[in-house]
């Protein structure tokens, strides 16, 4: 018989794993709007600390989603229609919290004030976090409240 995997422990490892990928991203962002002189955690540089640290978020963040695609077979089948029903939700009120960002913020010159590629690259990686992280916050709910 197939070992069931908790998709709910694995959302929350998503989670988290994606807060501290984008507090990283906004550590950056503000870094770039508000220069200040280098910051030294012991011998280490701290913005070269932290670029470490998102690359290797980002990769255990791959593998994590590779492992957790390669074991699908051993889902619950109620499980996976509330992912499938996460990620419609998720998708719709992203494009609403995108649409509303656009229209309050209106201006995003300074994600590009010092490096266009760094700019844009934050702006990627933050929209893939924000997707997918309220996609399993949905997931996390749609399960908790499950009444069948």
């Amino acid at each position: 018989m197939k070992e069931k995997i908790s998709l709910v422990k694995s959302s929350v490892n998503f989670i988290v794993l994606y807060v501290t990928l984008i507090l990283s991203q906004l550590y950056d962002i503000i870094k770039n709007i508000y220069p200040t002189n280098p910051i030294f955690v012991g011998a280490v540089y701290l913005p070269l600390m932290i670029s470490i640290l998102k690359l290797v978020l980002i990769v255990v963040i791959a593998y994590l989603a590779f492992s957790r695609a390669k074991n699908s077979d051993k889902w619950d089948e109620l499980a996976k229609m509330h992912m499938y029903k996460a990620g419609y939700y998720a998708k719709y009120v992203f494009l609403i919290m995108v649409m509303l960002l656009v229209i309050l913020v209106k201006d995003f010159s300074f994600l590009f004030e010092k490096d266009m590629f760094d700019g844009i690259t934050a702006v990627i990686v933050l929209g893939i976090c924000f997707a997918d992280m309220l996609m399993h916050i949905v997931f996390i709910i749609l399960e908790k409240t499950n009444v069948e």
